[in-house]
């Protein structure tokens, strides 16, 4: 779903996942938002990931990640390069 989410994005800003909804998040999870990135950078568009729980907060961090889905507060942000 997100990357035909990234797929049909023709807007100029960043396309938003909101991770609100989660229930449960483990290292598949993470896995999953690297594979969204990396498909956002090969298309030269950007990933905001928004609402994440502090448990995938955790394991971003824990997995050394923060700087590749490097983020604020309130979600990550990763995507295109200028």
């Amino acid at each position: 779903a997100g990357m035909r989410l990234l797929d049909r994005h023709a807007g100029n800003g960043p396309v938003t996942a909101d991770f609100a909804g989660l229930v449960q998040a483990n290292s598949v999870t993470v896995a999953v938002m690297v594979a969204w990135f990396r498909h956002a950078q090969l298309q030269q568009k950007a990933i905001v990931f928004v609402n994440l729980p502090a448990a995938l907060r955790d394991i971003i961090e824990f997995s050394g990640l923060s700087d590749v889905l490097a983020g604020a507060d309130s979600g990550v942000t990763a995507g295109a390069q200028g």
